[in-house]
């Protein structure tokens, strides 16, 4: 059986949309495909229009289709779910967007999203092992702002060379080091490093989306319409 979540591209009246400009990728867990009825996503659609999709070919390793909060997410385990996409870019600013609800404050390094492009160079967001979010580009960027388990909106901006930072709800933390701009490449995880198994995101994704160029709070000003923060 295959179901099909609703985007939320298509907007009416005076109602906020997606920026467009720069995107990259865009998921978001009204949108989704389901091969078991609609209880797990097995892939994440990407409605940036990019083709971009997100899978899960392991049953055990799909998120549960879930809410939170009042809000569609999907649900990742902490402990194998993940997906995989073949997102590539050439090296440059890049800005990663995610609307999430940790489940716990899980230990050591939590991929949000990571991607080890080889000679590109590694971007990796998400938790640090401090237990700050932060950017592990190679060496661990930690924003000052503690790992928490509400929802949250967090922009993780890989922009500014020496000056890379975080957001959460708007409210920016330490500017971090950067040693140089990133590409992506060698099939990005979201919800898991992609180089091992043991780091595994525990909570719900609402939205994640991805962005040549540095944070644009139009981006922002959107999931808060959506999401509340």
């Amino acid at each position: 059986m295959m179901m099909f979540g609703q985007g939320v591209m298509a907007t009416t009246g005076s109602r906020l949309t997606l920026p467009t400009t720069g995107l990259i990728a865009a998921y978001d867990a009204r949108s989704f495909v389901s091969v078991d009825g609609g209880v797990t996503a097995s892939t994440l659609s990407d409605i940036s229009g990019n083709g971009w999709h997100a899978t899960q070919a392991t049953a055990g390793q799909r998120a549960a289709i879930s809410t939170a909060d009042g809000y569609a997410s999907i649900l990742f385990d902490g402990t194998s779910d993940n997906y995989v996409t073949s997102i590539t870019s050439s090296a440059g600013a890049l800005t990663v967007y995610a609307v999430t609800k940790w489940t716990s404050a899980a230990s050591s390094y939590i991929a949000l999203l990571d991607s080890n492009n080889g000679g590109g160079g590694r971007l990796f967001v998400g938790r640090m092992s401090s237990g700050q979010y932060g950017i592990y580009d190679g060496i661990e960027r930690n924003s000052g702002i503690a790992q928490g388990t509400t929802r949250s909106k967090l922009t993780f901006e890989a922009a500014v060379v020496g000056a890379s930072r975080v957001w959460r709800n708007g409210i920016a933390g330490s500017a971090m080091g950067l040693s140089s701009l990133k590409a992506l490449g060698s099939n990005p995880r979201i919800g898991r490093e992609s180089v091992s198994a043991y780091s595994h995101f525990p909570g719900h994704l609402f939205a994640m989306s991805i962005y040549t160029g540095a944070r644009n709070t139009a981006v922002e000003d959107f999931y808060f319409q959506e999401y509340g923060v």
